[in-house]
């Protein structure tokens, strides 16, 4: 997430998408962008200063991988790139702290075995294609479990796990 935002940094910055020199551009180009730039509030500016600051203090590395990024981006369809808008937008309406945990649940998903990986995205898929009402009491429900006790969900997995069997004729 947090390289999306850098990567939309990428399209204002110049020479973002090459080493090389920029040729000049038409005068009428540099004056758009100039009274672009002089329509934007002193805050905008300055918070487009830092986004390019950062954006320099990356590696070359760092660089390259975030304009790669912006290049898969911007050859999305445009559905595909309003979708991403939006859920962009509803993560960072996010609390902070809602937001560091989803960082840190894809970080942990990254690290895991890519058959773990689909599994989990299919079960994702899943969730999402439920009802908005089923879908909020099950996150209801994960959001209370998660609350439990260590030994208590242990108790509950095992519990249901017996219900399930039992359901399926399995001992």
């Amino acid at each position: 997430m947090r390289t999306l935002l850098l990567a939309l940094l990428i399209g204002l910055s110049p020479g973002a998408h090459s080493q090389e020199p920029l040729p000049a551009a038409p005068a009428s180009a540099t004056d758009d962008a100039r009274a672009r730039w002089e329509r934007l509030s002193p805050a905008r500016q300055e918070e487009l200063r830092a986004r390019l600051r950062r954006f320099q203090a990356l590696t070359p590395g760092e660089q390259g991988e975030l304009r790669a990024r912006w290049e898969r981006f911007r050859s999305l369809p445009d559905s595909q790139r309003q979708a991403l808008r939006e859920r962009w937008r509803a993560f960072r309406s996010l609390s902070a702290g809602e937001r560091r945990q989803i960082l840190r649940d894809f970080d942990r998903l990254k690290t895991m075995a890519p058959e773990r990986r689909a599994e989990i995205r299919t079960l994702f898929r899943r969730l999402l294609s439920l009802p908005a009402s089923e879908r909020a009491r099950f996150l209801d429900n994960l959001r209370r479990f998660r609350q439990l006790t260590p030994d208590r969900r242990r108790d509950l997995l095992q519990r249901f796990g017996e219900q399930f069997r039992a359901r399926r004729g399995k001992p």
